[in-house]
């Protein structure tokens, strides 16, 4: 069985930039689950967030379709 070759991530398309400046803000759930929130760092001015990857329905992480979320997210702070 060939394997499907994936576009490298470096190559936004017309579709992933629409898809990034309309996209949901709360998607980032379905790539990280929340561990714990507002960590206090002892003697730092400043709170951690702490997450950790989901798993698909095969038990697997894709590391690959977070980076594409945060490529996205990126285009979408950036070109504003």
């Amino acid at each position: 069985m060939e394997r499907r070759r994936e576009a490298p991530l470096s190559s936004i398309t017309a579709d992933d930039l629409a898809a990034a400046l309309t996209g949901d803000p709360e998607a980032l759930d379905v790539h990280l689950s929340l561990v714990e929130r507002d960590v206090v760092i002892d003697g730092c001015k400043v709170k951690i967030h702490c997450h950790c990857l989901t798993v698909d329905s095969n038990g697997r992480v894709q590391p690959r379709r977070l980076a594409e979320f945060m490529r996205n997210a990126v285009a979408e702070y950036a070109i504003p």
